[in-house]
């Protein structure tokens, strides 16, 4: 799918324009890259609904144990659970299910339920699971481990390096290590925990520590102004692909508690590099769906009356899904006489997403999954 077979040739004009604004930005080091789940997505790791569903499937295996339990209301649960797990018969369809839960796969128990509240559901059953004579500070230590290993392990990747380098290479994000490779500079902040980013700037594009600066909760120095390439992790770092660059962070923010907290102290590290970003450079939002948490709560903070104030903002949105909704497969139904009418409501609906955004200081650039490596790619 193309551009040109779906967009009408005043906006195909219209979106012309601004990717060619947004790469005057770039040329003059003017841009922040922020990067969602959906750049990863193409080396084999979920997006955040079915990364949650891996999570609760691999939890939930888990049995709390009713000899453990000492509250009447949790006994009841475990009971249940108990008296369930023994009706199975077909012991190895069973395990077939779970098998394919681990993989994220099948019905996602979480559906409906936003991504914060999800995730504070697994936190506190977590809690329910730790027994024993541990103080306050040691459970809650204990837990904020639990879950970093939980979401490791969610996220885990079955490539080797070389056929994750082949996987990436023409992706959106292996053209973005061969933009800022040429450009020797540039600030990336991924909301992602894992480390494909980093992969592709080392293993792809050649580049070392001295080169390129990876920042997340573990580190001391937070406010390199070295004309490096710059990466922070303001939710937390992990090791998935094994990247040279980086390190791991101690902890993540997944939880709805550990948001609020992180927004409540306005001088931490991690609201600053985001405040920066979002007053002194352009950010170009690259993988983000238009419900994500993470894009929602910052475009929250550019207030219609700011947007004059502030640097003009870029989001990429592909298309294709919206497309196919519309009319499948088959594009030559939108040039046919009787999808006049889809066509009309197509641009409608275009419009009302640019005026959506564009309100709030963000510009659409529309492209596809097919084109978006080489839009990014050109912006050099």
């Amino acid at each position: 799918m193309q551009l040109k077979d779906v967009l009408d040739k005043n906006i195909l004009s219209l979106n012309e324009r601004n990717y060619q604004a947004l790469k005057e930005k770039v040329s003059e080091d003017k841009v922040t890259w922020i990067l969602g789940a959906g750049v990863s997505v193409p080396a084999g790791l979920p997006g955040w609904n079915t990364l949650l569903a891996k999570m609760w499937a691999r939890l939930s295996e888990i049995d709390p144990g009713a000899n453990t339990r000492t509250d009447e209301d949790e006994k009841t649960f475990v009971k249940a659970r108990q008296d369930k797990l023994n009706q199975i018969t077909n012991h190895r369809k069973f395990r077939e299910k779970v098998k394919n839960a681990y993989m994220g796969k099948g019905d996602n128990i979480f559906s409906g339920i936003n991504v914060l509240e999800s995730a504070e559901y697994m936190w506190n059953y977590i809690e329910n699971l730790i027994s024993g004579d541990l103080g306050a500070e040691e459970r809650r230590k204990l837990q904020k481990q639990i879950l970093k290993e939980l979401v490791r392990n969610s996220l885990s990747i079955d490539k080797e390096s070389d056929d994750l380098k082949a996987c990436l290479a023409n992706q959106a994000v292996g053209k973005l290590a061969g933009l800022l490779k040429k450009r020797k500079r540039g600030t990336i902040i991924t909301y992602n925990y894992d480390d494909i980013a980093e992969f592709c700037l080392c293993e792809m594009a050649g580049l070392t520590e001295k080169e390129v600066s990876v920042v997340c909760d573990c580190d001391l120095e937070k406010h390199d102004t070295s004309k490096k390439i710059h990466i922070n992790h303001p939710h937390g770092a992990l090791k998935i692909v094994n990247s040279k660059l980086g390190k791991e962070s101690e902890e993540i923010v997944l939880t709805e508690d550990s948001y609020y907290e992180l927004e409540r102290e306005a001088y931490r590290w991690e609201n600053s590099v985001q405040a920066n970003a979002l007053v002194e450079t352009s950010c170009v939002f690259m993988g983000f769906s238009g419900d994500d948490y993470n894009f929602r709560r910052i475009i929250k903070n550019i207030g219609s009356e700011q947007k004059k104030a502030l640097s003009k903002h870029y989001i990429f949105i592909c298309l294709d899904d919206l497309i196919k909704r519309i009319c499948g497969r088959d594009l030559a139904k939108l040039h046919e006489e009787q999808y006049l009418y889809i066509n009309i409501q197509l641009i409608n609906r275009l419009y009302a997403q640019y005026s959506y955004w564009n309100n709030r200081g963000i510009i659409p650039i529309w492209s596809t999954y097919d084109e978006l490596p080489d839009m990014i790619a050109g912006l050099g």
